[in-house]
């Protein structure tokens, strides 16, 4: 009766049953034994170390730690196939560890059963997107980033066909910043809607040019702010009690009473270079709770800021110290 399962040495075959007393051949598997079975290969063709029952082509199991080897004087590596793709693990050369597919397939990272990031065919990586459309994408509670040569944006990247800004988040505008010379630009854009969208309004902003100049609405700013288009600031706040506490975002204020205004102005250490302007449009005085106002003809702090006169206006500049009327009627 011819034997099914045989080892082999380099020259030959060897018949299971010139094999010694540590190896047995049962109908369904072959075992190796030692003190215990060390190695089965049952009827399916699985292999079992430490196992009599492997339940894959390769079963190893064992108590403690449990390591595999794969050395070779120039490289070592597992190679997994299937019938259309493989990927490889290990040194593939005397220098570099790889991780590499050799189809169009992305490299997926999981945690707890869920993917966490991805490396897609392209080279993009994605960390809580499974659709990466720039070099690094993010998705979630944090934002999207990403470097392309002199831009640095988020939400958003440029490339496609044709090429043009893209959102790279669905249902997110973008941002971008780009750095050329020194100079940086600030481009932002709404939203265009599904990841991949041109964002056709995607555009300059604001820059900072080379010397510290911002401009906002023009390429070439000439001063420390140079704006291009209208300035808007907080409407004016009218007063009819008798105090009132200047809020820090307080610009003009209208006193409107039948009897003196007094203003606690905010401290003037705290807020250098903050400009308000004050008119009334009653025949009554408007005066500062302390002695923190400098009159136009004078160096002296004091408390008046409009005398009692209906239409007269002052606009006070702090210099660090006391609120200096720099304009009045």
């Amino acid at each position: 009766m011819a034997v099914p399962y045989t080892f082999a040495t380099a020259t030959a075959a060897i018949p299971l049953s010139q094999l010694d007393s540590n190896f047995s051949y049962f109908a369904n598997a072959i075992t190796v034994n030692t003190a215990s079975t060390a190695l089965t290969i049952d009827a399916s063709g699985n292999v079992g170390i430490g196992t009599t029952s492997p339940s894959v082509k390769f079963h190893v199991n064992g108590t403690g730690s449990i390591a595999s080897q794969i050395q070779g004087t120039t490289y070592g590596f597992l190679n997994f196939n299937t019938t259309n793709n493989s990927s490889v693990v290990g040194l593939a050369d005397s220098s570099s560890m790889y991780l590499t597919t050799y189809q169009a397939l992305p490299i997926l990272f999981s945690t707890n059963g869920t993917e966490r990031m991805r490396i897609d065919s392209s080279g993009n990586v994605g960390i809580g997107t499974s659709s990466p459309l720039s070099r690094l994408s993010l998705s979630g509670s944090g934002v999207s980033v990403i470097q392309d040569g002199d831009y640095f944006s988020g939400g958003a990247y440029y490339g496609g066909s044709p090429a043009n800004w893209r959102n790279s988040v669905s249902s997110q505008g973008g941002w971008a910043i780009r750095n050329t010379g020194g100079v940086y630009t600030v481009y932002t854009g709404s939203n265009p809607g599904t990841a991949g969208s041109v964002i056709s309004d995607m555009q300059e902003r604001m820059r900072i040019d080379s010397s510290g100049n911002v401009g906002i609405g023009t390429a070439s700013p000439t001063q420390t702010l140079t704006v291009n288009g209208a300035v808007g600031y907080n409407a004016p706040i009218s007063v009819t009690g008798a105090t009132y506490s200047v809020a820090a975002t307080d610009n003009w204020i209208i006193a409107n009473r039948a009897g003196t205004v007094t203003l606690t102005l905010p401290t003037a250490s705290s807020y250098t270079g903050r400009i308000l302007t004050v008119k009334n449009v009653q025949a009554q005085t408007v005066v500062s709770a302390s002695s923190n106002v400098v009159p136009i003809g004078s160096t002296t702090a004091g408390t008046a800021i409009l005398a009692a006169t209906a239409g007269k206006f002052a606009k006070l500049v702090s210099d660090g110290t006391n609120w200096i009327i720099m304009q009045a009627n």
